[in-house]
């Protein structure tokens, strides 16, 4: 690609940039002072071809805009592979671009930025961060934004590579640092847990034996409650009872005399109605033999009947609805005396099992159990007197004093259940405290395995990530090297005044330079900053004829904004010689802006820049 024709309006400092007639060959010299507009026409370039610069992305290229103009507008003439190009590129203030590529014969060839990035990419075989790397050149940004061991990291295309691996070791040393303090926070969480001594079936015991005691208060505390309750209503119940009791009798009764009577009136009336010759030749009364008679015990029968009826049906009321609630009711409470009975002469070992008596014998706590069997002896009862108030046998005034009797001697085993269960619970309390710090060292023990296992597969990926990025960047590193050899070796000793013959980037990414003076190769960085933009130089125009070459391209432009602006005059000189012999090869076309117009060289055309030259033709 070799720029033929430049038209810019309101770009940067010009209204109007109108650059023509350009040669195809040797150095196009920009000169003028500072802030004269000589980067401002490497720009153009850069923006009319690529929609951005070095100094600004594409989202703000709305910043290239002239003072007090709406839009930037820039068109190129190029000539590429032996046809004529003309792209059309423009700038809004909203940052929107328009884009247009024609042929030689004006027929468009893509008309929308991207359609015109895409075709320009495939016809000139490389985009802008090609283009930047190796065809444009900004000694400002060089010096300001990033060293030029850098540069030449990027030229030689192992600049992700050295970057990479920079973050990796990074990465790995902040990793293996990590490891080791989770190392020795590791062994102090191993010593705390051995200081630590704990059952892990302590806890559990003592748990169920508080279950058993507490299921053992419950029950006693339900007694408490229901044995007073259930003594004053069997005190209530006792009298209705019996009342009802006889009355039930005395219905039975009633009952049985008149089922006797209306089967005795059934028995008469049968015998007149049905069999009568039963009675022949027996003397009797002439009102028997009339049928009135039999229809009279009919009737007397059927009233019989309702009666008794109506006996037997108040017979089952009291019995279904009075006596049977009343039975229910002392049955009930006759459960409920004869488990305080059974709890108030069972020995506590027996009621609590050998677990929680064997805790219990442990804390000492026995001392303070109720005695076992008082309440026998002292009532002078038998084991039957439950059974009995079920059958309301039982005097209420006997029944009384045995339920408060039962109730004290169940309150009495109730405290000590409590009693009991407060050591438990300081017991379970201090066992807890136990197993919860033995838990929280457990937990952050496997945290701390957890991750010295994820720290330890970290430092092993990384390793592995570093040794093949080192082995996948040897290829980068050999062509680079090979590219040294066979095309730096003269700009690097021109450039250096034959200090400097040759250059090379080792396996760790290192840049070393050959010195004839020393006999020996000198890290980059023990050269002085001029020579080392001088070697930046170099690389770039041996890169960028060997990009031309692979790209199969006879011709290709290069740019360079200040590129001596370090060198001394003797340098400048010899360095200027070198990139006008080196215009001979690919780089046919070579752009450089400087502030003065050296002597003694050949430029093929010269444009010069005033300040404060908003329209500027040559």
């Amino acid at each position: 690609m070799i720029i033929t024709e430049v038209i810019a309006e309101s770009f940067r400092k010009y209204q109007r940039l109108h650059l023509k007639d350009l040669p195809h060959l040797g150095l196009i010299l920009v000169t003028g002072g500072n802030e004269s507009g000589k980067s401002s026409i490497g720009e153009a370039l850069s923006f009319g071809l690529f929609g951005r610069t070095d100094n600004l992305s594409s989202d703000r290229t709305n910043k290239l805009i002239h003072w007090g103009a709406e839009q930037a507008h820039v068109e190129i003439s190029f000539a590429h592979a032996g046809k004529t190009y003309q792209l059309k590129r423009s700038v809004n203030k909203t940052g929107k671009q328009q884009a247009t590529l024609l042929d030689e014969q004006q027929q468009m060839l893509a008309e929308t930025t991207t359609a015109v990035d895409q075709y320009l990419a495939r016809l000139v075989g490389f985009n802008y961060s090609t283009f930047s790397r190796t065809f444009y050149w900004s000694q400002q940004l060089s010096t300001e934004r990033e060293p030029d061991i850098s540069n030449l990291h990027k030229m030689a295309g192992i600049k992700a590579y050295a970057q990479l691996d920079d973050e990796l070791q990074q990465e790995l040393q902040t990793a293996q640092e990590s490891l080791a303090k989770l190392e020795a926070d590791y062994k102090a969480t191993q010593a705390a847990q051995a200081a630590i001594s704990v059952d892990t079936q302590r806890l559990p015991d003592l748990l169920e034996i508080r279950e058993t005691l507490e299921d053992r208060q419950k029950q006693s505390q339900a007694l408490v409650s229901a044995i007073p309750t259930g003594s004053e209503q069997y005190l209530e119940a006792h009298t209705a009872y019996q009342r009802y009791r006889r009355k039930s009798r005395w219905l039975g009764r009633w009952s049985v005399l008149g089922i006797i009577s209306l089967l005795l009136v059934l028995a008469g009336w049968a015998i007149l109605t049905l069999v009568p010759q039963w009675l022949d030749g027996i003397n009797r009364p002439d009102l028997i033999q009339e049928p009135f008679f039999a229809r009279l015990l009919l009737w007397i029968g059927v009233g019989i009947a309702i009666i008794t009826s109506l006996v037997l049906f108040r017979g089952w009321y009291v019995e279904r609805y009075r006596l049977h609630p009343l039975r229910q009711q002392a049955m009930d409470f006759s459960h409920s005396l004869q488990t305080g009975w059974e709890q108030a002469n069972t020995s506590i070992d027996t009621m609590l099992g050998n677990k929680t008596t064997d805790y219990l014998q442990e804390r000492h706590l026995f001392s303070q159990a109720p005695e076992v069997g008082k309440l026998a002896n002292d009532l002078s009862l038998s084991a039957d007197l439950p059974k009995q108030v079920g059958e309301y046998a039982v005097l209420p005034d006997q029944v009384r004093y045995t339920g408060h009797a039962i109730s004290e001697d169940l309150k009495q085993r109730g405290r000590f259940f409590g009693q009991c269960m407060t050591q438990l619970d300081e017991d379970v309390s201090k066992e807890r405290s136990l197993v919860d710090q033995m838990m929280s060292l457990n937990r952050e023990a496997a945290e701390q395995t957890a991750q010295m296992t994820a720290y330890q597969q970290e430092i092993k990926v990384k390793d592995k990530a570093s040794e093949l990025l080192r082995q996948s960047s040897q290829f980068s590193i050999a062509r680079f090297n090979q590219i040294v050899q066979q095309r730096c070796q003269g700009l690097l000793a021109d450039f250096t005044h034959s200090h400097y013959n040759s250059l090379e980037i080792n396996n760790d990414f290192a840049l070393r330079v050959l010195s004839d003076e020393k006999g020996d190769y000198l890290d980059f960085d023990e050269i002085s900053s001029g020579t080392q933009r001088q070697i930046s130089l170099a690389m770039r125009m041996a890169l960028g004829n060997s990009l031309i070459e692979s790209n199969d391209t006879e011709s290709q432009f290069i740019f360079l904004d200040e590129p001596f602006a370090f060198f001394d005059a003797e340098r400048t000189s010899a360095a200027l010689q070198s990139l006008q012999e080196a215009t001979l090869g690919h780089l046919k076309q070579a752009w450089v802006t400087m502030q003065e117009l050296p002597e003694d060289i050949q430029v093929a055309k010269t444009i010069y820049c005033l300040q404060n030259q908003a329209v500027l033709e040559a």
